[in-house]
């Protein structure tokens, strides 16, 4: 690792800890993924307003927080941002098992929203200051084996907690609290106590900083929409990958409880064995990938590797819902989960994004992406569902049928984006001896 760099521990005890904390954010975040059904009896909703909780109430914070925090992320230390974001989902998770209506679990799922808003934008801030370019694709492949590993945590301990509380509740001095309430509760825990390892590292230096240290919104924008022919079609992309990726992963376990009528704790065991395993090699090996065909001379490799995904998707969602047979389903399912892992897609904004546009210009990746993703995933799952099937029977056809439609307009999008990438790469390197080449749109 260059002398330029911090030292191979610091770096990768960075990613680790960086790892840690998107682990406990995607626990609190996917948790409610095994708690559908219950929450539907206690609050007598449907599968679509349970969808709104899961995705939309938690992805319009999180979109609306990220853009200010990018623009902190941007300006100040990054850490203590991530710290304060840390303790804020915490508490909110905490007093989602405190909601005794709607309402109620909507409000706490904004706040969760909020708190996590502030992690990945710090994170590729701070990882991108922190890895050589080449180490980056596989570092961000890593840091988003947080997000899988958080994943399979949360379906295997819900599905733990689920079978050890019993199903009428527990009574407490404060009340009664049902088993997805005490869930809920008992999974906000391990955030706060992870919080505090952000300072077990130093800041690292920002790098690759020229004259305007701090830029304004507008600047911001102006960058962006300079190369709008590779950001538009880059982030409305990926965000179509991530939607498949949240219409699957929101309803899996239900999916399989519908279909083959398993308990909710034991469908939860079986997709967390998938995801747990699944993602992190989808990860490590796209990742690998990446690095491997930027390493040879495609600059654009991200583009041309992850259009790929989306058809895959199509084919993988039209299987799992066709068959009636558990074992294909479940290899299907693992082959998805395996193709959930676009973490490495990422190391495209560093390479086309000067440093001191990093933090405002991930949040605003991060915004649509979330906005597509965790907030329409879900939903459109359950709008099929409800609307269009009218069957709960029917929500693994559901999904197959989001995968079908978002799958390939992904691929479509990135395949497209791979020129446009090039002219992006070719500004980032060159502003940092030539400013006004930020005013210049080279994407077409």
């Amino acid at each position: 690792m260059s002398d330029d760099y911090p030292s191979p521990f610091r770096a990768w005890w960075t990613l680790a800890t960086l790892v840690a904390l998107y682990i406990v954010s995607m626990l609190d975040r996917q948790i409610i993924a095994l708690l559908i059904g219950q929450i539907k009896t206690s609050l007598r909703v449907s599968d679509f307003e349970v969808s709104l909780i899961y995705g939309l109430a938690f992805a319009t914070f999180f979109c609306l927080a990220g853009l200010p925090i990018g623009w902190a992320i941007d300006r100040f230390p990054r850490r203590p941002l991530v710290f304060v974001g840390v303790i804020i989902w915490s508490i909110a998770t905490a007093c989602c098992g405190l909601a005794t209506q709607y309402w109620h679990l909507a409000i706490s799922r904004f706040a969760v929203g909020a708190g996590e808003a502030a992690l990945s934008p710090a994170a590729y801030s701070l990882l991108a200051d922190s890895m050589p370019k080449k180490r980056l694709g596989l570092a961000l492949g890593i840091f988003g084996m947080g997000g899988a590993l958080g994943t399979g945590v949360a379906l295997a301990l819900g599905g733990l907690i689920l079978s050890k509380v019993p199903p009428a509740g527990i009574e407490t001095s404060f009340g009664h609290f049902a088993p997805w309430q005490i869930t809920f509760i008992l999974v906000a825990i391990p955030a706060l106590i992870l919080a505090p390892l952000i300072f077990t590292f130093p800041e690292p230096r920002r790098r690759d900083q020229i004259a305007i240290e701090k830029p304004t919104i507008s600047a911001t924008l102006h960058f962006i929409s300079a190369r709008s022919t590779f950001f538009v079609r880059f982030f409305i992309g990926n965000g179509a990958l991530v939607l498949c990726a949240y219409a699957f992963s929101a309803w899996a376990p239900t999916f399989l409880v519908r279909r083959y009528g398993l308990g909710m704790s034991t469908a939860s065991q079986w997709v967390a064995a998938c995801a747990i395993v699944a993602v992190p090699v989808g990860l490590l090996l796209l990742g690998h990938i990446a690095d491997r065909m930027f390493a040879n001379g495609q600059r654009d490799a991200h583009m041309k590797l992850f259009s790929v995904i989306g058809i895959l998707f199509a084919g993988l969602g039209v299987l799992m819902a066709a068959t009636n047979n558990f074992a294909i389903s479940m290899i299907a399912m693992f082959l998805i989960f395996m193709a959930s892992g676009l973490a490495p897609i990422a190391a495209a904004l560093p390479l086309t994004t000067p440093n001191q546009f990093r933090g405002q210009v991930s949040s605003v990746y991060l915004l649509v992406t979330n906005l597509l993703g965790a907030g329409l995933g879900p939903t459109m799952t359950a709008l099929f569902t409800d609307f269009y099937f009218k069957d709960d029977a029917m929500v693994g056809w559901s999904i197959a049928a989001v995968l079908m439609i978002c799958g390939p307009l992904s691929s479509l999008l990135l395949f497209s984006a791979r020129r446009p990438m090039l002219s992006a790469i070719d500004d980032a390197s060159a502003w940092a001896d030539q400013p006004a080449a930020l005013s210049t749109d080279k994407d077409n």
